[in-house]
């Protein structure tokens, strides 16, 4: 009687790397996802973070904004000449600069779009540069060559889960306050 060897063949092992292969290749499509909503949430906290710090100065002394850049956000202070609203030709200083967008990352304004930069009076009430209110809509993107529409439906219906992975919405409406959109 002839001796048994045991072990595996070839054909097993070429089986059993294939199906680690294919199972590792799902896993980091889903941590990835899962990275990118996370950067995302960061960015929209931190936005967040600098409108309620910019909205809080701007009650307790004198006018205050963020400013929106392609590289991130700042928070300044209107050196006012007296009638506490931004005029042509004020200066403004810069209080704190955030941290810098992801490569990719962008925002976009549904107003104030002349300058980017979102205002609060001595009320924190939101303004424009030009003194305007209204509410205002603030998208996070992951991708800068994202469309508004993809972002938010044109029927201005709240952020899909879908949506959720490439967006995050910050909401200022006419009173001041700030939130994050549903789903956002």
């Amino acid at each position: 009687m002839a001796d048994k060897v045991k072990g595996f063949t070839l054909i097993e092992l070429l089986v059993v790397v294939a199906i680690i292969s294919l199972l590792s290749s799902v896993a980091i499509i889903g941590v990835e996802r899962i990275m990118t909503a996370s950067r995302l949430a960061e960015q929209r906290d931190r936005l967040l973070t600098f409108i309620m710090e910019a909205r809080s100065r701007s009650v307790a002394s004198y006018p205050h904004g963020v400013q929106f850049t392609s590289t991130g956000i700042s928070l300044i202070k209107l050196n006012d000449t007296g009638n506490l609203q931004y005029d042509s030709g004020e200066t403004t200083t810069t209080i704190m600069t955030g941290p810098q967008l992801p490569s990719g990352f962008a925002f976009t304004l549904n107003q104030c779009t002349a300058d980017n930069i979102l205002w609060f009076d001595r009320k924190g009430i939101p303004r424009c540069s030009n003194w305007s209110f209204g509410m205002l809509t603030i998208l996070i993107k992951k991708d800068s060559t994202l469309s508004d529409a993809t972002c938010k439906g044109a029927d201005n219906t709240a952020l899909t889960s879908d949506d959720d992975r490439r967006c995050k919405a910050v909401v200022v409406d006419t009173a001041g306050r700030v939130r994050y959109e549903p789903g956002g």
